[in-house]
């Protein structure tokens, strides 16, 4: 299944992540999971190079995106193709070709906005939502062109998420919110008290309830192409990717305190250079 620049243009993407366009394959399934297997078992692939991370497993990116949306030419998605060269692909791969610059220089800038307002005050079967304060600002910047005509060329994107995003744990503000957390406001005063007399629990007032955070994520591609002679030609690419999520980790619990959990930070970075050269009429070859 290819996904071309028009579709990555034209459908949306909520997090800016070319790979949640997987889906549009009949084999794929949640979380860029191929064939029934892992998520994990999807090889990723940016111009060729193996491009999962070592975090949780070998996951796609620690962040929303791993490389911006406007840095991606097309994407295959490919099930069962179990070449030896490849790897780590259990289920099938995803494979992107990313973007370089042309003899016409050009850009592009791309925001969005949206919050709690904005959203539907009922649910698609009519119930009523259960308000959660969100908000998320998205903005993206591309542009490339000609360092010299016909023989280097350059482009380079820059994608940043600001979001305001609440955690709701223990909330027991309400009588609905005590119904939903299994559990009344004075039982959990009670075992507050208790953590904090015997155990040393500092601010109980701040462990529970509706938390505040605010995730950021800054991602950065840069790649240069040069025609050294007309059969060799040379590219470099530069992607990175920088995520804090506060109080995304720790435990996975119904009712998890403050104190339990942990920010999540993941950086990334990926340097590749590659050298292809037409060796004959019939023969190429390209050192990466």
């Amino acid at each position: 299944t290819r996904i071309t620049r028009e579709q990555l243009d034209a459908l949306p993407v909520a997090d800016r992540n070319f790979a949640d366009l997987a889906t549009l394959a009949p084999l794929a399934g949640p979380q860029q999971s191929l064939a029934g297997q892992r998520w994990t078992s999807t090889d990723i692939r940016l111009d060729g190079a193996q491009s999962r991370n070592q975090l949780r497993a070998g996951e796609i990116n620690g962040g929303p995106a791993s490389i911006s949306l406007e840095a991606v030419r097309e994407f295959e998605v490919s099930t069962s193709l179990y070449d030896v060269a490849l790897g780590r692909q259990g289920g099938g791969q995803i494979a992107a070709v990313t973007r370089s610059g042309t003899n016409t220089p050009e850009a592009r800038l791309f925001t969005a906005f949206r919050n709690t307002n904005l959203a539907a005050a009922r649910d698609f079967v009519g119930r009523e939502r259960r308000a959660r304060e969100t908000q998320q600002l998205q903005t993206a910047l591309a542009a490339g062109g000609p360092v010299v005509r016909d023989r280097a060329h350059w482009f380079a994107a820059y994608d940043r998420q600001d979001a305001q995003d609440q955690l709701i744990t223990g909330d027991v503000s309400s009588i609905n919110a005590q119904n939903t957390s299994g559990i009344a406001r004075d039982s959990l005063q009670r075992v507050l008290a208790l953590l904090a007399s015997r155990y040393g629990l500092p601010d109980t007032a701040g462990q529970l309830g509706r938390l505040p955070r605010a995730p950021q994520s800054h991602t950065v591609f840069a790649r240069v192409d040069w025609q050294l002679t007309p059969r060799n030609r040379l590219t470099w690419r530069l992607t990175a990717s920088d995520w804090r999520s506060p109080l995304s980790g720790g435990v996975d619990q119904p009712i998890a305190l403050r104190e339990a959990r942990s920010t999540f930070t993941s950086r990334e970075a990926q340097l590749y250079t590659a050298l292809s050269s037409q060796l004959g009429a019939n023969s190429a070859h390209e050192l990466q």
